[in-house]
């Protein structure tokens, strides 16, 4: 049974209520309000998650004020989506020289406007795998995968595109975040992404090495004669704590003459994949997985959802947090 308590009533010379004191609406979040066993029309509770004084009209519970503390959620983050795998040779000992895979995709807003999110709101977040290098035959590489952070009503904040894949003989590179080298006798390169990549390299003419992927600091370069182009240069970027350098594209194959083996691009770094040249290896090298990187203010709670492998550390009022694999729901309170 509900009780009124109050120390004093007594009549008003105006046609109104008069209260002394400060009238405590009860207070509930938004789960324990929406929990209430059957609510009637007119009912009115403070709302301690969103700061707002709601009321029931029968049907559903609205807002009638707006929110009496800030929800924004900050950040700074740095975003890089998985790099390219690099093409494979046409067959074992072939001449011809494959193109190196671009790198992923690489955003930043360090030193920039922060984003700003809004507490009590899922988001999902997705790191790109790498892609995989092309296997022995006329087989091009695999672009890399998307590092993305987006809402449930399709607005996408972050959205580091996949590496180029690395070509092989006779093809062009792959498009991405950073273009994909290509092959032998292949022509131009394939494009990057304006503010996330480069483009990829040439291959040389003749019989001879594939084109450098691009990267995010510098386009891929064209082979030369036998040999393979470089891949572009990354970026360094010290948002984890330490400086460490991200989407570097990957080295083109060379001739059999001088052969080279393929390498792979390491794990969160969105390196794209090596070509292999000659007789060795025989595949391109698969690309590096990406990665993103959130900081914001210590004093809010990240809730972070199963099919993300995370780390995190605190320093400096702020906290930050690490995506390093899968995908899956984040919010912050």
């Amino acid at each position: 049974m509900s009780e009124l308590k109050t120390n004093k009533i007594s009549t008003n010379d105006g046609n109104n209520v008069a209260i002394d004191n400060a009238l405590g609406l009860k207070s509930y979040d938004t789960a324990g309000r929406d929990a209430l066993s059957s609510p009637q029309a007119g009912d009115t509770i403070y709302n301690s998650e969103t700061g707002t004084i709601d009321y029931y009209n029968g049907t559903a519970w609205f807002a009638s004020s707006g929110t009496t503390f800030s929800t924004d959620v900050d950040i700074t983050y740095l975003g890089v989506a998985g790099g390219g795998g690099a093409g494979g040779v046409v067959a074992a000992g072939s001449s011809r020289g494959p193109g190196g895979a671009g790198a992923g995709g690489m955003l930043t807003n360090v030193g920039g406007t922060e984003l700003t999110l809004q507490q009590s709101t899922n988001y999902t977040v997705s790191v790109g795998a790498g892609g995989t290098g092309g296997a022995i035959g006329f087989n091009n590489g695999s672009n890399g995968f998307p590092t993305t952070l987006a809402d449930a009503g399709g607005t996408t904040y972050i959205n580091a595109l996949g590496g180029g894949y690395g070509a092989r003989q006779e093809y062009t590179g792959g498009t991405g975040g950073s273009g994909g080298g290509t092959g032998n006798l292949g022509g131009a390169g394939g494009s990057g992404t304006s503010g996330q990549g480069n483009d990829g390299g040439n291959g040389a003419g003749g019989v001879g090495g594939g084109g450098g992927g691009g990267g995010k600091g510098s386009a891929g370069s064209n082979a030369s004669g036998t040999t393979g182009g470089n891949g572009g240069a990354g970026a360094s970027n010290s948002l984890s704590g330490s400086a460490v350098t991200y989407a570097a594209g990957g080295r083109g194959g060379n001739h059999a003459s001088t052969p080279s083996s393929p390498q792979d691009g390491a794990d969160n770094t969105g390196n794209g994949g090596s070509g292999c040249g000659g007789n060795t290896g025989n595949r391109g090298g698969h690309g590096g997985s990406g990665i993103l990187i959130v900081k914001f203010p210590d004093s809010l709670s990240i809730t972070i959802g199963v099919g993300l492998q995370t780390s995190s550390s605190v320093a400096g009022g702020y906290k930050t947090v690490i995506f390093e694999q899968g995908t899956g729901t984040v919010s912050w309170a």
